[in-house]
């Protein structure tokens, strides 16, 4: 499949299971050498340490697919722009535009 998505998190609020954090990979059908990657974490829950587990969890299927590097897109206003920066292996690229940035991870 090209496509992989996960549940990062679930937590119990109010005796019910929410999901809190998802992770997306796509794999490019061209190459299958590469793919792109989102992570979301809901407002309430950053900072929490589940937006590096869930870039850890997409490097760990990464790996396993033979892919050569996945990328992203962080908004510059965006603090999770400074954790992948970071994090290891992650590389936020330098660009022209004001408002995002590329993430890179070489695997």
């Amino acid at each position: 499949d090209q496509k992989v998505s996960f549940g990062g998190e679930v937590v119990e609020e109010n005796g019910k299971k929410v999901m809190v954090g998802i992770g997306r990979l796509v794999i490019d059908p061209a190459t299958n050498a590469t793919g792109t990657f989102a992570i979301l974490v809901h407002d309430n829950y950053q900072n929490k340490g589940i937006g590096t587990a869930l870039a850890h969890k997409l490097v760990e299927i990464a790996r396993d697919r033979g892919l050569e590097k996945i990328y992203g897109q962080v908004r510059c206003d965006d603090p999770g722009a400074e954790v992948f920066a970071s994090l290891d292996g992650f590389e936020v690229l330098p660009g022209d535009e004001q408002e995002k940035r590329v993430v890179e991870y070489k695997l």
